[in-house]
């Protein structure tokens, strides 16, 4: 474990060393692509071509990574029956189809957006996650757990900094992030509950066409009785 923090850490901090040593690159002028500018000065055009299309690789690598596991989180939660099943479709190469591209979807409309607004949605729907993750914990271990009134002390401190932290974050947000805040959670909620929601309607439209069919039978029924009561009368006067 200690040989792959040190690894990492060298991985990490021997190409700024280099970089920042090597230059005279000032550090107001660091921006996205420096590292491979300082490369190319000290090393030649091989090495910033080098940098560029490894850190492209390193990128391509890291979006796969995250894309695979949000998309086999909601095909474990369609298996589990939070979500809708088609979610839970696979393919002939046992990936899940349909919410790769539902992944992909929610990627084209963060597109369009400034990057550091896209930072700020990623940074606020973290600590709402997180912050109702805390929330559940309360509710399973304090509220309704059976442990000692020490340990629930325990929890109840070690839960309430972080807490108090995301809603720290969640309150410097802008007008923009609460919005996609709101609809996220609204999303959410319809999404999970997308089954039942379903269900009901079905139940509610079953009940309505039962309700006028039989409103349309004692129409008929109606009818019927009041021709024969005309008739009836027509039959009496004559």
């Amino acid at each position: 474990m200690l040989i792959s923090v040190a690894l990492v850490s060298t991985a990490y901090l021997l190409p700024i060393l280099i970089a920042t040593g090597g230059t005279d690159i000032s550090q107001d002028d660091w921006r996205a692509g420096s590292l491979a500018i300082a490369a190319t000065k000290i090393a030649g055009r091989w090495l910033g071509n080098w940098i560029v299309l490894s850190s492209g690789i390193s990128l391509l690598g890291s979006f796969f990574a995250e894309i695979s596991a949000d998309t086999m989180q909601v095909m474990g939660m369609a298996d589990r029956a939070q979500i809708p099943s088609i979610f839970s479709h696979r393919s002939p190469h046992e990936t899940p189809t349909y919410a790769i591209l539902l992944s992909m979807v929610v990627i084209m409309c963060l597109l369009p957006l400034d990057f550091g607004l896209i930072v700020e949605l990623a940074n606020f729907s973290y600590c709402l996650s997180i912050t109702f993750e805390f929330v559940a914990f309360a509710k399973i271990r304090i509220f309704n757990g059976d442990n000692s009134l020490i340990r629930k002390a325990f929890y109840f401190v070690i839960i309430t900094f972080p807490m108090l932290f995301n809603v720290l974050v969640i309150a410097l947000a802008s007008y923009a992030t609460y919005i996609y805040g709101a609809v996220m959670v609204v999303f959410g909620f319809l999404f999970v509950n997308a089954h039942s929601i379903g269900t009901n309607c079905r139940r509610l439209a079953r009940r309505s066409k039962n309700r006028k069919s039989e409103v349309i039978e004692e129409t008929k029924d109606f009818a019927n009785e009041s021709h024969v009561d005309s008739s009836e009368n027509r039959e009496f006067i004559l």
